[in-house]
């Protein structure tokens, strides 16, 4: 493997929601913003007109009390993988999250030090997963890990120092390498979620998803509730024959819900899913006992890496690179220093 010092002054919006991380909260890698560039595989080489940085921390933004403090990468990298990704997981699942982490934070970095934000107080990435990725302190990580936090905290530093600077990298940029918790069986391409057409975020088979215990979830909905929101959405519904404010839906070969037209409106999936509450834009849409009943199918936007997805994979000995060539098909892994 070919070694850099490099960066790319890349713009980044990430987009992800990620797994429960500490059996807690769940979180997101990347939120549900459109990407702004990128690429990833799993073993090359980044290209040599790539420009040093000259880090070697990240200043992070706490937006629960705007406080900024700053990490070393590795330490930045800890707090990121164990808060996106159970601990729990195999070895092989952490390396592959934490390079996806890594590249993710690397662009951020990289996109403040070019057009710094007033807003950011001059911090390079903040702690809001639905704005970035999640990130907790060491101290935090371990006191939520209670009677595992010397197993948890020895197997993720060993995760980490084994992949540490290594980034996902396409064309000779850093990769959007998006990622999150769980998929319906089958990732998103990012084409159909936010437009772009990103040729290494395509739809990839994940069906080890189907397996995991959050791959169902249903939210259930009162006609007048049902009303409100739909009404937020410019939707008119009137009556008392429910049943006929269903509406259609439009699907994509994935399964997500590209387009729903009700009410005398068509909105996107994205839409439905951010009003209701949804934890996909996977879902169908009934009327039954009284409630509307949203059934839905993963968690997350479902484009690039499923966590779910990769711990499956490591379970049946796919290694990291193995894992981040499936999600990111045609990029590279290379090694990263900033100096």
């Amino acid at each position: 493997m070919r070694k850099y010092s490099a960066a790319v002054p890349i713009l980044l919006s990430l987009i992800i929601l990620a797994v429960p991380a500490l059996g807690i909260t769940a979180r997101s890698g990347t939120s549900d913003r459109p990407p702004q560039s990128g690429g990833t595989d799993s073993s090359g080489s980044v290209s040599d007109n790539l420009e040093a940085v000259g880090t070697g921390y990240f200043n992070v933004l706490d937006t629960s009390d705007m406080t900024v403090t700053r990490y070393s990468e590795k330490e930045y990298l800890f707090g990121a993988v164990g808060a996106e990704m159970p601990a729990s997981y195999p070895a092989e699942a952490l390396k592959a999250q934490a390079v996806a982490a890594y590249t993710v934070a690397c662009m951020r970095r990289e996109k403040e030090r070019a057009n710094p934000s007033e807003d950011m107080k001059g911090a390079d990435i903040t702690s809001d997963s639905t704005i970035d990725q999640a990130f907790r302190p060491r101290s935090e990580l371990c006191e939520a890990w209670g009677d595992d936090a010397d197993k948890y905290e020895q197997k993720l530093d060993a995760a980490i120092d084994s992949v540490l600077y290594e980034v996902l990298v396409f064309d000779g940029e850093l990769a959007e390498a998006l990622y999150h918790a769980i998929s319906n069986g089958r990732t998103e391409t990012a084409m159909n979620v936010w437009g772009s057409d990103i040729s290494y975020l395509t739809a990839k088979d994940s069906s080890g998803d189907l397996t995991a215990s959050g791959y169902m979830s249903e939210v259930s909905v009162k006609p007048a509730e049902f009303k409100k929101i739909a009404a937020t959405l410019g939707a008119e519904l009137s009556g008392t024959d429910y049943e006929k404010w269903l509406g259609k839906a439009e699907y994509s070969d994935s399964g997500t819900v590209l387009t729903y037209t009700f009410g005398g409106v068509t909105v996107t999936g994205k839409q439905i899913r951010s009003a209701f509450s949804l934890r996909s834009a996977t879902f169908e849409l009934s009327y039954t006992d009284g409630a509307f009943v949203f059934t839905v199918r993963g968690y997350g936007h479902g484009v690039g890496m499923s966590q779910y997805g990769a711990k499956c994979m490591a379970e049946e000995g796919a290694s990291y690179r193995d894992i981040l060539a499936h999600y990111y098909e045609g990029c590279t892994v290379e090694e990263f220093f900033s100096l």
